[in-house]
Formats: C-alpha cells, sequence, structure tokens
C-alpha cells in the first residue's frame, strides 16, 4: 500500500509528508521562509532542534543546517549532483527523497536518501499529525481494501 500512498500524492502532499516525518522523527524544525523560495536546488530548509548541547543517535544535532529536495513519480535524484550544497559551507546535510526510491549513483557523506517505505510507514502510523490530503487518501486506500499492516514495516519513529 505503500507505493499506492506516494503515487496518488500531489508534489505539495509529498513534500508535506517529509517536512513532517523530519519534524516528528529526526527532530528538524522547518524554516517557513524558505518553502517560498522559487529554488530548482531543494524545497525548503530545516534547522536541528532539541536542546543546545545534548544530542540523541538519528536526531538532529542542535542547529545543524539541513535541506531537503523532494521529487513525486519516476524521478531518481543522484546525491552527487547535490554535493555541491555541502561543499558551499551554509549546509550541514541534505536529505532526498524520490516517491519511487530512485537514488542512483554512490552515495555522498552528508547526504541521505530517504527511504519510501520509512515514510510510508510514518504516514499511517501517525496519519492524525498530517495534512488532510493525505489522510483523506490513506482513508480512501483503506476503503478499497488496502492495508498497510500486511506489509510489516517497522515503525519508523523507533
Amino acid at each position: 500500500m505503500g507505493a499506492a500512498l506516494l503515487s496518488v500524492l500531489s508534489p505539495e502532499a509529498t513534500e508535506d509528508l517529509v517536512g513532517v516525518y523530519l519534524q516528528e522523527v529526526r527532530g528538524y524544525r522547518v524554516v517557513p521562509s524558505t518553502a517560498k523560495r522559487s529554488t530548482q536546488a531543494y524545497e525548503f530548509a530545516l534547522r536541528g532542534g532539541g536542546l543546545k548541547g545534548s544530542h540523541v543517535a538519528g536526531r538532529a544535532r542542535y542547529g545543524e543546517r539541513a535541506v531537503v529536495q523532494v521529487k513525486s513519480g519516476a524521478v531518481a535524484l543522484s546525491p552527487v549532483d547535490y554535493a555541491y550544497l555541502l561543499a558551499e559551507g551554509d549546509t550541514d546535510r541534505v536529505f532526498l527523497f524520490s516517491s519511487r526510491g530512485g537514488y542512483p549513483g554512490s552515495p555522498v557523506e552528508g547526504i541521505e536518501c530517504l527511504s519510501p517505505g520509512d515514510l510510508t510507514a510514518f504516514a499511517y502510523r501517525y496519519d492524525e499529525l498530517l495534512p488532510n490530503e493525505i489522510a483523506h487518501w490513506i482513508d480512501v486506500l483503506e476503503r478499497l481494501g488496502w492495508s498497510f499492516a500486511s506489509s510489516n514495516r517497522q515503525d519508523p519513529t523507533r
């Protein structure tokens, strides 16, 4: 059902899903003004939240600067194509998300390719945190008989 959900979401809803996931699961905070910019390099910028001077494994470091690129459909994102964002020195981490999970090329330190399975597991488990469009599509797919529980995905928040 995960692929089904991602296939019906609008590009904006997919960006919302990624943004809420990174805030809730990874401890980042979206910088709202950056989501309004017209840039092809990334959708929005984030800052690491949490307590200054403390760090929890798997979560953002306090003040860490990150950007996110999200693509819907059959678009692949290559980490190498986004390495320049790290080299410029204004970004500590880059998150890439392709709804098809296509990430060709070599891995790049500081660039994380998000798993469609992790994001859909998050969506189904925490649908009350998500915008109405995403919750609506989850409801529609469940009424059509799709069952996400049968895929045995692990809870991405653990």
